[in-house]
């Protein structure tokens, strides 16, 4: 018996190329999509969210309950201790990072949280590669909340969209969706991991990488680079008002992620709402257009390109000075009919006495009166038998009243 299911058709797809693995037999693929299906009718339009699942012979086994409970249960005493975990922390660890647990560990939650576990009996065994552990991982997540501790997201925003005419406006989010899907096209092509989503703000958009290598926050800042270069490269060759002039920021943070209802299903692009998105939002209320600024943040950043790499602390000057090495990675993209041959990316500040820049630290104060710091950028693209692109704006723009100045230090 064949079963369809389209959600389930793209991720085979997508996921087949990105972990490189053949494409699932039919039988295994009709596996799955039984699944999904079950799975969707336990769900019933978000009435219920899935936490965990386990695989069992012939079947998994899945931790579902209602979509209020997480809610009930976190709102219970902070100081309240279940299997050595506060309640709080306990609810996020059951949304974040990987979902499949061992019979154990799903039967302790269960006996925990007072569920009792849901068993889906699959028309023959499933075979567990890490192409079909994926797929099921993101059923999972589709059907349910998640929780992300530290992504790098980027906010596009469109200066002067709400005075634009509704045509000028589809016209450009069209643009602006075209850089985005040129810049992604662009990274694959030189084997850079970038497996990019999107949630539209009405006049932007947020985006991050959905990849979880230790390389993904670095890789969204070279996507920044060629969404900003494209979208310059269209305003000087476009007239009139297709082609909008953007405001970018870039944070790293928490966000919870999930997928919204479309008809009877959740919809195969999600959307975050967070620390991250609030912060960029913010950081954004106040800036002009052509501005990038990035948000003051502390994330890991890896020590080399090797697989014995491990992740080192820094902060947001100490992130763009070493995210700013790969940038050679760019190095032979065609844009427009120039090839990139160098790329520089650096935060604005003042010179000083002690021969270096202190970076200039931008104060933000929302309509909200909420308060946040941000650091402005300047981003330079040199072209072979082409001009430079220059974006961001210079530090004389920035108004003196928003700006101090901190850690001297040299390029």
């Amino acid at each position: 018996m064949s079963f369809e299911s389209p959600i389930i058709d793209k991720l085979v797809r997508s996921d087949s190329e990105a972990l490189g693995e053949e494409l699932l037999s039919i039988t295994q693929q009709d596996n799955i999509r039984f699944f999904e299906k079950c799975v969707n009718r336990r769900w019933g339009l978000g009435q219920n969210i899935v936490l965990s699942w386990c695989r069992v012979p012939s079947a998994i086994q899945l931790l579902m309950v209602p979509h209020y409970f997480l809610g009930n249960f976190s709102a219970r005493s902070n100081c309240e201790i279940i299997s050595d975990h506060p309640v709080n922390e306990l609810v996020v660890k059951l949304i974040s990072g990987n979902r499949e647990l061992t019979l154990s560990e799903l039967t302790s939650y269960g006996r925990l949280l007072n569920i009792d576990p849901t068993e889906i009996k699959l028309p023959t065994p499933l075979h567990y590669t890490p192409l079909s552990k994926s797929i099921i991982e993101q059923i999972i997540r589709r059907y349910s909340v998640n929780y992300v501790e530290s992504r790098a997201v980027v906010l596009f925003d469109i200066a002067g969209f709400g005075k634009l005419q509704p045509f000028e406006q589809m016209s450009q989010l069209n643009s602006l969706a075209y850089s985005l899907n040129s810049a992604h096209k662009k990274l694959l092509s030189r084997k850079i991991n970038i497996h990019f989503a999107r949630s539209t703000t009405g006049d932007g958009f947020y985006v991050w990488n959905r990849s979880l290598d230790i390389f993904a926050n670095v890789n969204l800042f070279h996507f920044l680079h060629l969404v900003l270069a494209d979208n310059a490269i269209a305003q000087s060759k476009s007239s009139g008002k297709v082609t909008p002039k953007i405001k970018a920021a870039y944070h790293i943070g928490s966000h919870y992620e999930f997928h919204q209802a479309e008809g009877i299903n959740p919809s195969y692009y999600s959307y975050i709402v967070g620390n991250v998105t609030i912060q960029l939002a913010r950081m954004l209320d106040q800036t002009k257009a052509g501005q990038i600024v990035f948000g003051d943040f502390r994330c890991g950043f890896p020590t080399s390109c090797n697989e014995d790499a491990y992740l080192v602390e820094k902060d947001t000057i100490g992130f763009i000075e070493r995210s700013a090495k790969y940038l050679n990675d760019l190095v032979g993209i065609r844009m427009s009919g120039g090839v990139i041959t160098k790329v520089r990316c650096y935060l604005t500040g003042e010179q000083s006495p002690a021969a270096g820049r202190r970076k200039t630290c931008i104060r933000v104060v929302d309509k909200h009166d909420q308060i946040c710091h941000a650091y402005n950028a300047r981003i330079q693209i040199y072209r072979h038998n082409a001009d430079s692109i220059t974006m961001g704006l210079e530090d004389n723009h920035i108004p003196r009243e928003t700006k101090s100045y901190i850690r001297e230090t040299s390029y």
